[in-house]
């Protein structure tokens, strides 16, 4: 029994080289710092473990149930990772869904607001200023949607949900007084329950289109009276749903109003830019400068008498012409012409020429009338693919334009600027450098220098000045031509009228143009439009023929025509410090307004046999 215990106690005393290698020892076997001094210290604790063998049978025993415990903790850590990862992927699912609904919703808003924007634009300008308001509160709403959004999907969903739908409460309560109180019940829908909904929407973001045409029909429907005067302007039948009414002309009014943008852009450009009118230009009339009202050839109030016709029903447009501030005779013509709706683009439209009642309108000068416009198509003409009635009302026009330069001699202009005097004192007045225009739809502008007084040294031989002459279409900027488009058809003939001694020594790239390249110098018997005395004015006749280099260029609503004047430099001045010669220039144009009438109609219903 004795040999028996000692073998069982020698088989326990076999394993200790096995314990060793728990992590301990090798933990401090691969330590950089001193590789060498740890053998010695190693062996010394392993040589008295061995002799005392008899608390050791214990020790299989903890030694499997670290084992245990140390796999069951990897497993945990396995089994949370994994879960981790599972998490991740569910925290980036869901924030791609945050993403991908936010920017759905910011387009959405950019729509909705842009929608109605036009649809206040289809009605009225009276309001231009407090919507443009509002669309910047809408943007400044949208970013801080998007920036709510980065946070929790609840608190980012409320936070942005009131702050996005509460404009549209003061909206429908202040611009809409007939419907103060559904707009207050959609406030208050949208603002305790739209939340949950668009937490929802979150999650499924496809309904959310559908969501949105929803929120749309329910805010046309809130102001349907607006939209229902429109549809009556438009000649669209009333129990048309608002919504439609609005979408029908969407992508006419956008147009619109894009153009409107364009030319209020083109126009700022022009004027600081490629205006040749010096600091600007100003309208007066007449040598006294009185300043004069506007030219109002214009066409209002076109529509049609029946809302929806039917097939095979005359069809009545009318109108009002309006001509008011007159200065010369001026005889107006009018076309009304229909124009039936095609989807096929290999298929041209076809046009049904209209019958007015008065086509042709002669004004006496400083005349102001007011003529009533109907144009009847036939009802045999109007059928279900007719789309619009234009009325294009044309008109042949003089403006004219002058522009004052101060000249100085060379030694006055030391002595000015030495002495630190003011320029009047010198005699001279005409420092603006600014075109003055008489009445018309288009506005002329003439620019030589922007530094005025123009110095003239009596040395030189010449003084030469390059000129420029810019007529920019000005009738719907200023609102002149009334309802519809206005454009230059054609530039027929140009007088430029230049104090003596000055002379036209360029036009565009014609160097000492002559009557052969259609420019010719004329005396002023040959000169319709005012008296002039030929000894002290040069008067240049511009034909059409000369002027078509420009007509690709009316259509932009401004262009610019480049000239040169030259004179002797001795003869500016004469015997005077000081003079002043005024340019001027006589346009002779073709101008028209478009007018546009939709027309939606009825098809006739086939009668039961």
């Amino acid at each position: 029994m004795g040999a028996l215990d000692d073998k069982k106690k020698a088989a326990p005393a076999a394993k200790p080289p096995a314990a060793p290698v728990t992590p301990a020892p090798p933990a401090q076997t691969p330590a950089p710092p001193a590789p060498v001094a740890e053998p010695e210290p190693a062996p010394q604790p392993v040589q008295p473990s061995q002799p005392e063998p008899a608390p050791q049978p214990v020790v299989p025993q903890p030694v499997h149930f670290v084992s245990k415990f140390m796999a069951a903790r990897a497993a945990s850590r396995a089994a949370t990772t994994k879960v981790e990862v599972k998490n991740t992927s569910e925290v980036k699912n869901t924030s791609d869904k945050e993403t991908s609904t936010t920017v759905f919703w910011l387009l959405a808003l950019a729509l909705l607001f842009f929608d109605i924007f036009f649809g206040r634009y289809a009605t009225s300008f009276a309001n231009f200023s407090v919507w443009f308001f509002f669309s910047l509160l809408y943007v400044f709403l949208g970013i801080i949607w998007w920036v709510t959004m980065k946070k929790d999907i609840k608190e980012g969903i409320k936070i942005s949900a009131i702050g996005f739908f509460w404009p549209l409460l003061a909206l429908l309560g202040d611009f809409f007084p007939n419907s103060k109180a559904a707009g207050l019940v959609l406030g208050f829908i949208m603002y305790f329950v739209h939340p949950y909904i668009l937490r929802f929407v979150a999650e499924n973001p496809r309904i959310s289109l559908f969501y949105f045409l929803f929120i749309i029909v329910c805010i046309y429907s809130f102001y349907l009276e607006d939209v229902q005067a429109l549809a009556e302007s438009r000649g669209i039948r009333l129990n048309t749903p608002s919504f439609k009414v609005v979408f029908l002309h969407y992508w006419e009014k956008s147009g619109e109003l894009m153009a409107f943008m364009g030319q209020q852009l083109m126009s700022i450009y022009s004027n600081t830019m490629m205006l040749a009118t010096g600091e600007g230009m100003d309208r007066v009339e007449g040598e006294e400068e009185e300043t004069v009202m506007d030219l109002g050839v214009a066409i209002r109030d076109v529509k049609s008498e029946i809302s929806r016709p039917k097939e095979g029903e005359d069809l009545l447009i009318t109108g009002t012409l309006e001509a008011t501030t007159i200065d010369l005779p001026l005889a107006i013509a009018m076309t009304c012409t229909a124009f039936t709706e095609t989807d096929d683009s290999t298929v041209a439209e076809r046009e049904i020429p209209g019958t007015l009642e008065d086509a042709e309108f002669n004004l006496e000068a400083e005349d102001d009338v007011q003529e009533s416009v109907e144009c009847i198509i036939p009802g045999e003409d109007v059928a279900e693919d007719f789309d619009r009635v234009e009325i294009e009302t044309k008109f042949a026009f003089t403006t004219t334009t002058s522009l004052k330069n101060d000249f100085i001699g060379k030694q006055l202009e030391r002595q000015v600027n030495k002495e630190k005097k003011p320029l009047s004192d010198y005699g001279v007045v005409n420092t603006r450098g600014k075109a003055e225009f008489s009445s018309g739809p288009v506005g002329i502008g003439i620019k030589t220098k922007d530094a005025q007084p123009i110095s003239v040294d009596p040395a030189k031989s010449s003084l030469g000045l390059p000129m420029q002459v810019t007529i920019e279409n000005i009738g719907a900027q200023r609102g002149l031509i009334g309802q519809g488009k206005g454009v230059v058809e054609s530039v027929n003939r140009l007088y430029v009228l230049l104090s003596k001694p000055f002379a036209l020594s360029r036009f565009s790239t014609i160097q000492n143009p002559t009557s052969s390249e259609g420019i010719s110098q004329v005396n002023c018997d040959s000169f319709p439009h005012q008296e002039c005395n030929d000894d002290v004015t040069n008067v240049y006749d511009i034909s059409k023929a000369a002027l078509d280099v420009y007509e690709g260029e009316y259509e932009q609503g401004f262009f610019t025509m480049n000239m040169r004047v030259e004179a002797p430099a001795d003869q500016i001045l004469g015997s005077d410090p000081v003079a002043t010669h005024t340019f001027a220039v006589f346009a002779e144009y073709d101008y028209a307004i478009t007018t546009k009438v939709s027309v939606d109609v009825e098809k006739k219903k086939e009668e039961k046999v």
